[in-house]
């Protein structure tokens, strides 16, 4: 995994940082005008690692909620 990515999982950065990442280096990458298919390829994994990241905050985003949910359902009872 790269080390950014890696940096994001291990200090549980909020979501939204995670998705600015992913725009981020989508746009770089699509503003690239030269090919190289190393770096491309580098690139790709990388944007792929992020969504999966931005795909597990979403899932951990929607359990909180629901707990929450819970926590006052209860309170309220």
């Amino acid at each position: 995994m790269d080390p950014f990515v890696t940096k994001i999982l291990e200090q549980s950065l909020p979501l939204g940082f995670a998705v600015i990442a992913v725009i981020t280096l989508f746009r770089m990458y699509v503003a690239e005008k030269t090919y190289n298919r190393e770096r491309d390829k580098k690139q790709v994994e990388v944007l792929a690692q992020l969504i999966e990241v931005v795909k597990l905050r979403l899932e951990q985003q929607k359990e909180d909620m629901k707990n929450l949910r819970s926590d006052i359902e209860k309170l309220q009872k």
